[in-house]
């Protein structure tokens, strides 16, 4: 009996020593890959389960080209660094230029910042919501796309709609044009204005066969009407007419007369020119009119 009970707790005895000795084994085993992972200056170390690190963690401390990779559940190169390129890699074993970052998909930017440096390609953005500040570098952005199709206009030109084509701009005017109309189709340009003078007086005549008087109109007129100042209502008046072209085309001038009962004749010796400034009436050598001696008369220049 004495015997069995002694057997009984040696063997309790062997069996308590052989798990210490395993639990040893185990910690010595642990520490070990912890050394091995601190120590590794080259081929990989893989850490199968949780660890937390309580201070900075370096990695690639010597700058080997040796590269470290995250794995995601499904993707392998969910986050990837370059040691090499020095890049930094999101989806992706290899960057494609030489930028510090490259992603490989779907980006979602959220929150302000700033982008500086030079950025030569943004793909297609399809909303850009700019609320202020400057935008530079931007040349020549074509019509489809809000721009003008040009970087540099003609200086005090006028733009002018081309459709889907580039902006079109004027030459500029010189002073006193005005931008005109050439027809549906074909572009403005600006042009000299042709202005349209008119004048009004009285003037009282000389009896003479040549009389002008002084600066009449202030321009060349064009036409001239000349009618006598109805001073009361038994006067009848009478009109005359004439353009700068009747008067050229007959030595002794030409003109319209229309009396007060209607009559309608033509008349020479009546307005004979029409000068820089003013016309010339004649009373044809028998004090008549529009130029009879005392007599005033009222006329409208044109031109």
């Amino acid at each position: 009996m004495i015997t069995q009970v002694f057997d009984r707790h040696r063997l309790l005895y062997s069996n308590l020593v052989l798990i210490a000795a395993m639990v040893v084994v185990s910690f010595a085993a642990v520490a070990t890959l912890g050394t091995q992972c601190a120590q590794a200056a080259t081929g990989s170390c893989a850490v199968g389960n949780s660890e937390t690190f309580s201070s900075n963690i370096i990695v690639n401390d010597d700058g080997d080209d040796a590269d470290t990779r995250f794995e995601g559940d499904t993707n392998a190169n969910l986050l990837y660094l370059d040691a090499g390129n020095d890049a930094v890699l999101l989806n992706a074993s290899a960057p494609i230029g030489s930028e510090l970052l490259y992603v490989n998909g779907a980006a979602n930017i959220t929150g302000g910042g700033t982008l500086t440096g030079t950025w030569s390609d943004l793909g297609t953005v399809s909303t850009i919501d700019i609320n202020g500040g400057t935008i530079d570098g931007i040349t020549d952005l074509k019509v489809v796309d809000g721009g003008t199709g040009l970087g540099t206009f003609t200086d005090a030109g006028v733009l002018i709609g081309n459709g889907t084509g580039n902006i079109q701009v004027t030459t500029a005017g010189t002073s006193g044009q005005v931008l005109t109309s050439n027809g549906a189709g074909v572009d403005p340009t600006f042009q000299s204005l042709s202005s349209t003078h008119i004048a009004t007086g009285e003037y009282t005549g000389d009896g003479t066969t040549s009389y002008t008087p002084s600066n009449a109109c202030g321009f060349a007129a064009k036409e001239i009407l000349i009618t006598t100042k109805q001073t009361a209502a038994s006067v009848n008046p009478f009109t005359w007419y004439t353009t700068d072209i009747m008067v050229d085309n007959n030595v002794s001038g030409l003109s319209v007369q229309v009396s007060d009962v209607g009559n309608r004749l033509t008349e020479v010796n009546a307005i004979i020119a029409i000068t820089a400034t003013s016309f010339t009436v004649d009373d044809a050598g028998a004090n008549a009119d529009p130029n009879v001696s005392g007599t005033v008369y009222e006329y409208v220049c044109r031109g």
